[in-house]
């Protein structure tokens, strides 16, 4: 999406010449922490590296570093076996959500969860007033704070987004019951759990929004 990307929100760069081949994956530490290096490739914002969950030869994923102020401008490299990119300037803003989807485009079908953990789909849909599970990114701070590229620990205390996030259903709202982090998940990843209005329209292609304060993801 065009504009700035905001502190602690889970990232693809596309480029050329990132890394190797074979797309790998980060596997967390023992202390649950993403490593800032993979296959022999660093992303710089400002200087300092960031947590890389995967790279390949033509696109890395990384978490945008939580201490970088919105209003910012960030200057981006990607360095690949010691040989950095030209520096690119990245706007940070205070949010940025964006609602993941099933195909990892942005478009299309969310990655959302029935209530019976069902995969929401046409021939699998949510019923209203039921809860569906959404994923998100781009938040904004959580309370308390989480280390950036932390897995949150099954059975550990979740923490909860800190600004207030709406979603509506074509103009609808729904209820949310909870937004903030996701057991097993980078903390960059946001669970929203909201219930589907009575009002919702139905169809197999019902528009859902996220709204974090005034800003928008795509529909």
């Amino acid at each position: 999406l065009p504009g700035a990307v905001s502190p602690g929100q889970l990232i693809t760069i596309t480029g050329r010449d990132f890394g190797p081949d074979r797309a790998m994956n980060a596997v967390a530490d023992a202390n649950g922490l993403i490593g800032t290096t993979l296959g022999e490739t660093r992303v710089l914002f400002n200087g300092p590296p960031a947590p890389i969950l995967n790279v390949s030869a033509n696109q890395v994923s990384v978490v945008v570093p939580s201490t970088l102020p919105a209003g910012s401008t960030a200057q981006v490299v990607v360095e690949y076996r010691g040989r950095p990119s030209q520096p690119v300037a990245l706007g940070i803003g205070t949010t940025a959500p964006g609602i993941f989807t099933a195909n990892s485009s942005g478009l299309g079908q969310a990655a959302a969860l029935n209530e019976d953990f069902s995969s929401n789909a046409p021939a699998t849909p949510a019923a209203r007033g039921t809860v569906i599970v959404l994923y998100a990114t781009g938040v904004g701070p959580l309370n308390p704070p989480v280390p950036d590229g932390r897995v949150t620990p099954a059975g550990t205390a979740l923490a909860v987004a800190s600004l207030p996030i709406a979603v509506d259903f074509n103009g609808v709202p729904g209820e949310v019951i909870f937004a903030g982090s996701a057991s097993g998940l980078i903390s960059s990843v946001i669970q929203i759990n909201v219930r589907v209005p009575e009002g919702s329209p139905v169809g197999e292609a019902v528009p859902v929004k996220l709204s974090v304060s005034t800003a928008e993801s795509r529909s």
